[in-house]
């Protein structure tokens, strides 16, 4: 298979979708919309999913739902 990499400097992108590929490289030239406020971050994306996915994995605090009686650890699923 082939595989397509991104042209744009810094940008790690390799897929062997064609169709994944130019909607990605599409990306690029798409203004950036969506600009994480968070001190320190200021990560800008053009898609709505991308930039609250980025929120919830990096600014949220991770909610725990069970903790293990044996040990104390925490995790989001029993």
């Amino acid at each position: 298979k082939r595989i397509y990499e991104c042209p744009y400097v810094g940008c790690t992108l390799r897929t062997s979708s064609l169709n994944e590929y130019k909607e990605h490289k599409n990306a690029h030239d798409e203004p950036f919309i969506y600009e994480c406020k968070e001190p320190n971050c200021g990560k800008k994306y053009n898609h709505s999913t991308s930039f609250y996915s980025h929120k919830s994995k990096n600014h949220q605090p991770h909610q725990s739902k069970s903790q293990c009686e044996n040990c104390n650890k925490s995790f989001s699923r029993k």
